[in-house]
């Protein structure tokens, strides 16, 4: 009984944790936390008011990031960036930045949100979700930043590839599998 209660935690931890952790990291992304903690740690108010952002919001969103490991909380109310925010800045050649973004983007979120069709019928499932192919959407005017994100993202993987640093991701694929662009 014991085993069951830790698996149904776990899973509703997933459950929750995980659709809100990918939408954390673009916030973190889209906001710049890594670049305006770069230099050292900020507060809440500090970091709200150079985002544009409620400051309130903003405490919300930086003990979120602390509990997920992207900052830490000082004893002064002020948050510092760790390893893992900093692979979100900006100026870094190897940011992971632009791909937080697309990967959590409207485009790739509605897709996403119709996997179940797409393992249904083996279909890709853009046009369902979006009214058009993913590429179509992105050369959209009103999707031109999502679309910037996209590119950004898959060259700066391609760097990483390139500098043999792809990580655990790309090497457990099975490349047996054939992959569909969703």
């Amino acid at each position: 009984m014991f085993a069951d209660d830790d698996a149904r935690g776990t899973m509703l931890t997933m459950i929750f944790h995980t659709r809100v952790f990918a939408q954390i990291l673009k916030c973190a992304a889209e906001f710049s936390l890594a670049d305006q903690l770069s230099a050292g740690s900020r507060s809440p108010e500090s970091v709200a008011g150079a985002a544009g952002l409620d400051v309130r919001a903003t405490r919300r969103l930086l003990r979120y990031c602390s509990a997920v490991g992207l900052t830490a909380a000082e004893e002064d109310g002020s948050y510092r960036a760790t390893p893992l925010l900093a692979a979100l800045k900006s100026n870094d050649p190897l940011s992971l930045r632009a791909f937080a973004l697309a990967q959590n983007g409207p485009g790739q979120w509605a897709v996403l949100g119709r996997l179940d069709d797409a393992f249904r019928t083996g279909l890709p499932q853009a046009e369902a979700a979006l009214g058009c192919s993913l590429y179509e959407y992105y050369s959209r005017v009103e999707h031109v930043d999502e679309a910037k994100a996209y590119r950004r993202g898959l060259a700066g993987l391609n760097t990483h590839r390139h500098r043999g640093q792809s990580g655990s991701c790309a090497r457990r694929r099975d490349s047996r599998i054939p992959f569909r662009f969703p």
